[in-house]
């Protein structure tokens, strides 16, 4: 059988099947350990940027972008820059600040 048999029929393979030959990878060559784990993370990790956009802009348009800007500016104790209005509504909706 050559490479690209090899590679189809590894292909083919189902969610069962597959899952066994990577616990016996797993078992027979611990060296790949750190190689498999990086493919796992980038395919049930990937993140795609448009849904978190789309997150974001629908989260910002629910906290409503005038009120913030309406919270800004000159108060009684002090002066509130538009960022630090806008982050304390941001802290308090799921849009996860860092």
């Amino acid at each position: 059988m050559n490479r690209s048999e090899m590679k189809g029929l590894i292909r083919g393979l189902n969610k069962d099947d597959a899952s066994q030959t990577l616990n016996v990878l797993l078992d027979e060559a611990p060296d790949l350990t750190k190689k498999i784990y990086d493919i796992v993370m980038n395919v049930i990790g990937g993140v795609d940027s448009d849904d978190i956009k789309e997150d974001f802009y629908f989260e910002l348009d629910m906290l409503g972008v005038d009120d913030m800007s309406s919270r800004s500016g000159r108060t009684p104790h002090g002066y509130v820059e538009p960022y630090d209005a806008c982050m304390g509504d941001v802290r308090g909706s799921a849009i996860p600040v860092h």
